[in-house]
C-alpha cells in the first residue's frame, strides 16, 4: 500500500478496514509474541492487557501492550485507536521526544486478531496511583509539589502540540512516572495528528526527512486504550524549554488554536466543554484537562464527579453546567490559594478565553519557574521511585 499523504489539516487519517502486517508492523522483522517471555501482568482492560516481558534474543525488559481487535465492542474504533496510537508514538520516536513513549516494535498477529506494541517499561507507575496513595495516606500535595507536577505536565502537553498532535485524553491514568520521578504523557489512542511533518514507518503517513526534538528514551502503557472508564484518585478530599528549535511552519499552530475538530473522544470527567457539546475544538482542549487535574491535586476531589456512582451522562451534564459547578467547588475549598484559583479559572473556561501554553508560562502561579530547566529534566522531582530491579512492579496496583 502506498503512503497516504496529508496535504492539509482538514484531511483525516485513512484507516483500512483490516490493516495488513506490512501496514502495521514497525521494526519487527521476524518478531512474534513467541519472541518474548512474559514476566507478569501489569495492567488489563476491556480490550487487552499490558505485560512486563523479556525479549528472548537479548534479555531486554519491556512493556508489551496487547490489544484485541475482534469480538470486542466497536472493533473498527479499536483498530483506528490502535493505529492512531502507533502513528503518534512513531512521530514522537522520530523527534526523540523525551516526554513521550519510546516504541521499540509494533506487530500484528492476524491469526489471533491482536495488535502488539513493545515499549520501554516505566517502573514508577501511573500518576493516578501515586495521587491515590497520597490521598489514602492523608498526605496532601504542597504548593511546591503541585507547581512542579503542573509545570512538567505543561511541558508534556506543549511538546505533544509541538509535534502537531492533540492528545485529547490527558488524565492522571495516562501520565507515567519515570525512574527519576519525571512525568511522561502516554496512551495516544485518542490523539489527533494535525499535519505531516512527521510520519509513520510504512503505512499511513508520508515520510519526512528531519525533525527537531529532545533526547530521551522510554515508553508507556496507559490504561485508557483498553477501554477503562477512567477514574479519579479524588474519591475523598485532602482538604487542605521552551522550544528554541521550533521550525517556522509550526509557529502558526503553536500560536493559533483555530485548527478545529468536532469528534467526541476522551475520558468524560476531563473533557473540555466544547468536546462534550460536540462543537469545534482545538489543542486548547488539552489545557482544560490540565485545569481539571490541577483542581484534583489541590483538593483530592474530581471537579465534575460527585461520587463513585456518578454516571457518564451526569458527568457530561455537570461539564455542560461547569460555571456554576466550578463556583460552588471553589467556594467549598477555601484553602485553594487565590493564585491557583485564577489559574484554574483560566483553564476551566470557554475555549475563546482559555489560556494556551504561553499564557500558562506567564501565569503568576509559575513565578520563579525556569522553563528551560523543566524542559530538560533539570529540576529535582519531589518523589523518586525506589526500584530494586529492572523487573520491579511495586508501583503498579490492581
Amino acid at each position: 500500500m502506498e503512503p497516504i499523504l496529508i496535504p492539509s489539516l482538514a484531511n483525516r487519517l485513512v484507516i483500512p478496514t483490516d490493516p495488513s502486517e506490512d501496514e502495521f508492523n514497525y521494526c519487527s522483522s521476524g518478531i512474534t509474541i513467541d519472541s518474548y517471555e512474559i514476566i507478569s501482568t501489569i495492567g488489563s482492560g476491556s480490550y487487552g492487557s499490558v505485560y512486563l516481558v523479556r525479549e528472548k534474543s537479548n534479555g531486554n525488559v519491556y512493556a508489551l501492550k496487547k490489544i484485541y481487535y475482534v469480538d470486542v465492542h466497536d472493533s473498527e474504533l479499536v483498530k483506528k485507536r490502535a493505529i492512531r496510537e502507533r502513528d503518534a508514538m512513531i512521530v514522537c520516536n522520530k523527534a526523540k521526544n523525551s516526554r513521550a513513549p519510546k516504541l521499540h516494535r509494533a506487530f500484528i498477529d492476524k491469526d489471533e486478531c491482536v495488535f502488539y506494541y513493545v515499549m520501554d517499561y516505566i517502573g514508577g507507575g501511573d500518576f493516578n496511583s501515586y495521587c491515590y496513595k497520597r490521598l489514602c495516606e492523608q498526605k496532601p500535595f504542597t504548593m511546591d509539589e503541585i507547581k512542579f507536577y503542573m509545570a512538567e505536565l505543561v511541558i508534556c502537553i506543549e511538546t505533544f502540540h509541538h509535534l502537531g498532535l492533540i492528545h485529547r485524553d490527558v488524565k492522571p491514568e495516562n501520565i507515567m512516572i519515570n525512574e527519576e520521578g519525571h512525568l511522561i504523557l502516554c496512551d495516544y489512542g485518542s490523539s489527533k495528528q494535525l499535519f505531516n511533518n512527521y510520519s509513520t514507518h510504512n503505512g499511513f503517513l508520508s515520510v519526512s526527512s528531519s525533525a527537531p526534538g529532545h533526547g530521551g528514551s522510554f515508553g508507556s502503557f496507559g490504561s485508557g486504550s483498553f477501554g477503562s472508564s477512567g477514574g479519579s484518585f479524588g474519591s475523598g478530599s485532602f482538604g487542605s524549554g521552551g522550544f528554541s528549535n521550533t521550525p517556522p511552519n509550526f509557529t502558526s499552530f503553536l500560536r493559533n488554536p483555530s485548527s478545529s475538530y468536532t469528534s467526541y473522544i476522551g475520558t468524560p470527567q476531563y473533557m473540555a466543554v466544547e468536546v462534550v457539546q460536540g462543537t469545534n475544538y482545538s489543542k486548547l482542549c488539552d489545557y482544560w484537562s490540565l485545569g481539571a487535574i490541577l483542581f484534583e491535586l489541590c483538593t483530592g476531589q474530581a471537579l465534575f464527579v460527585e461520587s463513585p456512582d456518578t454516571t457518564e451522562q451526569k458527568i457530561r451534564e455537570n461539564i455542560g453546567n461547569w460555571r456554576g459547578l466550578l463556583n460552588t467547588a471553589i467556594s467549598k475549598n477555601q484553602s485553594i490559594p487565590k493564585v491557583v484559583e485564577t489559574l484554574i479559572r483560566d483553564l476551566i473556561a470557554p475555549e475563546r478565553k482559555r489560556i494556551d501554553s504561553m499564557g500558562i508560562r506567564k501565569h503568576p502561579f509559575f513565578e520563579g519557574i525556569n522553563w528551560e530547566d523543566v524542559s530538560n529534566h533539570r529540576n529535582t522531582p519531589p518523589f523518586k521511585p525506589t526500584l530494586n530491579s529492572s523487573t520491579d512492579t511495586t508501583y503498579f496496583r490492581n
